[in-house]
């Protein structure tokens, strides 16, 4: 790929300049295993998209990637959970709960979800909706009887969208879940979900966002990294008018409602006025945040192994696998609220719960500083052994 090609911005079609060659960090990939590069960072000149460099070395990384894709691998294929009130919840049964507040669905109705994998977010829809026929698509038939075995679901697609809709649709709700930011061309897949709708119905849309998380920057198949005015943007791009913006769906997440906009012709709006300088402020922050947290973490490591102390990594996530790579040598565990994980190795390091580390065992918290005073706060009475280290902003 010529790199006039790599550093078109993929949402507008604008100039995309270079944030970071990615040479400094490795990368991690979003079923958490560990990659050798992140990849180039770039931003749109335009409207502040910020994306991988889209070249060849992307294009064969991300390929790889996905020839040997397991999800939740350490939880034996079971849905990541929360904790952020205290106790295990269903990633996506806490989106549905933000998403609810903001829909405006009638009782009964089709939905079809694009990328559905094993169909988590089919059942949690269900529970919360359970007049709607449910129907699933993916690109890998492989969790078909999964999926199938959902309560609700009538049917599971696998190849062209358009098959579905022939089959099924057209449909009162699509839902795209944490798959935006996996596709070269986010705004042609979205105009392409358009088609699938009823008049009237609407697009249910998540993704990470990476203002609220720098580590998303270094999910290597993650070719884009949005944040709530460029993913508002990108809806419109695609013909589109947001009904809502989460923002607070999910800790560390956003997404929107939208309607497919009245007359195809009609102008999409244009990029907020500081979305250009938003989207390179924000990328080259991350970035600089990141470098920081690593020499905050391989700081208080060596601190702590020179008093004959224990140094842990919080969570087996994207946050801690990561910085398990760039701490290389200087991590002694994981630790992590999910019992599934419990007496497993990750990267060649142990998985044991926050009950069982040492006593002066220094647990880094790889979450930016406002969650991760949180997490400290809502863990420090509870395991008073430990010495929880919260990054600096």
């Amino acid at each position: 790929m010529s790199r006039a090609v790599a550093d078109i911005c993929a949402l507008c079609g604008g100039s995309a300049t270079a944030v970071s060659p990615g040479a400094a960090f490795s990368g991690v990939t979003s079923d958490i295993k560990p990659w050798p590069r992140m990849g180039g960072i770039l931003c749109c000149e335009a409207c502040g998209h910020v994306q991988k460099r889209l070249d060849g070395q992307w294009r064969a990384d991300a390929s790889a990637i996905y020839a040997d894709y397991v999800m939740y691998h350490l939880s034996g294929g079971a849905e990541q959970v929360v904790f952020d009130t205290g106790q295990a919840c269903p990633r996506t049964a806490r989106l549905i709960a933000g998403m609810a507040r903001a829909w405006d669905l009638p009782q009964t109705g089709r939905l079809l979800d694009v990328g559905c994998g094993g169909g988590a977010f089919l059942a949690a829809f269900r529970q919360a909706m359970p007049g709607w026929k449910l129907y699933g698509h993916d690109h890998c038939a492989q969790r078909r009887a999964e999926v199938e075995a959902v309560p609700g679901v009538c049917g599971f697609h696998c190849g062209a969208l358009e098959e579905a809709a022939a089959q099924n649709g057209p449909f009162d709700a699509v839902s795209l879940i944490y798959v935006l930011e996996h596709m070269p061309e986010p705004v042609a897949e979205l105009s392409r979900l358009r088609g699938l709708l009823k008049p009237g119905g609407t697009l249910m849309v998540m993704v990470p966002d990476f203002a609220q998380n720098p580590f998303d920057l270094a999910v290597v198949d993650h070719c884009g990294h949005f944040f709530a005015e460029t993913l508002a943007h990108a809806a419109g791009l695609a013909g589109f008018d947001v009904l809502a913006l989460g923002r607070h769906w999910m800790a560390k997440e956003v997404g929107f409602l939208a309607r497919p906009r009245a007359g195809a012709a009609a102008t999409p709006p244009a990029p907020g006025a500081q979305a250009p300088g938003q989207g390179l402020a924000l990328a080259q922050g991350s970035l600089d945040w990141l470098r920081r947290t690593v020499d905050t973490a391989r700081n208080a490591a060596e601190t702590l192994h020179a008093k004959g102390r224990r140094f842990a990594l919080f969570g087996t996530a994207i946050a801690g696998s990561w910085l398990a790579q760039e701490l290389s040598g200087h991590v002694d565990c994981f630790v992590d609220e999910d019992a599934l994980r419990w007496g497993k190795t990750h990267l060649g390091l142990p998985i044991i719960g926050p009950a069982q580390a040492a006593p002066g065992t220094g647990l880094f918290l790889g979450f930016p500083p406002l969650l991760a005073g949180g997490i400290a706060q809502r863990l420090g009475p509870n395991y008073p052994h430990l010495d929880f280290i919260v990054p600096q902003g």
